[in-house]
């Protein structure tokens, strides 16, 4: 069975949360006419998958009920997206499409695309593109930079400077070596950190709710603010 599991900033928050909230913006007019804004239901029940896939046990010695490492991986990024506003969004073009690059070693293989597919983030079609060196990152909406590429992480931050890129890694210390979203696999749930001084030096602004599933880094700034 699935373990729903959020984070907050007092301690765990209760999955049955999402549904209270749901209830608090419940209003009746005229009678038995229910009226809840679409769009808020949206964010709502994605913020409700994350918290999903952030207690989702990983496939590892054939356990069952498990869901493989990387598919989870891919899920999260496109929520990631969903809970993230870059600063230049609103100066691009309508038809630019949303662009995620993997960078080094593929770990996703066809995942990406098989999880995307069909899906935009903001009305942006969802593109994939693969690297293998520096030239072109800076196009990218969401950079994945693989465990191959941890020697020269310094030389890819320096590459994107202040570029609206969303960096996520799983290698050891991503955001510590600058990346923005790292994944961390603990007693075998996956689970993810956030820097938020490259996240502010990369013009992101973070969803509240994203950084309250973060792991303490995040939620010790979250205090401070």
């Amino acid at each position: 069975m699935h373990k729903l599991r959020g984070i907050g900033p007092l301690g765990p928050e209760p999955p049955l949360a999402v549904f209270f909230q749901f209830w608090k913006r419940m209003r009746f007019i005229g009678g038995p006419t229910l009226v809840i804004s679409t769009q808020w239901i949206r964010r709502e029940m994605l913020f409700a998958i994350v918290l999903l896939f952030c207690g989702t046990p990983l496939r590892a010695g054939g356990i069952a009920g498990s869901v493989p490492e990387y598919e989870v991986k891919a899920a999260m990024l496109y929520n990631f997206a969903l809970f993230i506003e870059w600063s230049n969004s609103a100066s691009l073009p309508a038809n630019t499409p949303f662009l995620v690059g993997v960078l080094g070693e593929d770990p996703f293989g066809s995942v990406l695309e098989n999880t995307f597919h069909g899906k935009t983030v903001r009305g942006r079609e969802i593109q994939v593109r693969r690297f293998a060196g520096l030239d072109g990152l800076q196009s990218c909406d969401i950079l994945f930079v693989s465990q191959s590429e941890r020697k020269r992480m310094s030389e890819i931050i320096s590459a994107l400077g202040r570029e609206h890129v969303l960096t996520i890694g799983d290698m050891k210390d991503f955001t510590a070596l600058g990346g923005v979203i790292g994944f961390k696999t603990e007693d075998k749930e996956i689970r993810f950190e956030i820097n938020l001084d490259s996240a502010q030096r990369a013009g992101l602004k973070i969803s509240y709710k994203l950084l309250r599933l973060a792991l303490p880094r995040a939620q010790a700034a979250l205090r401070q603010q």
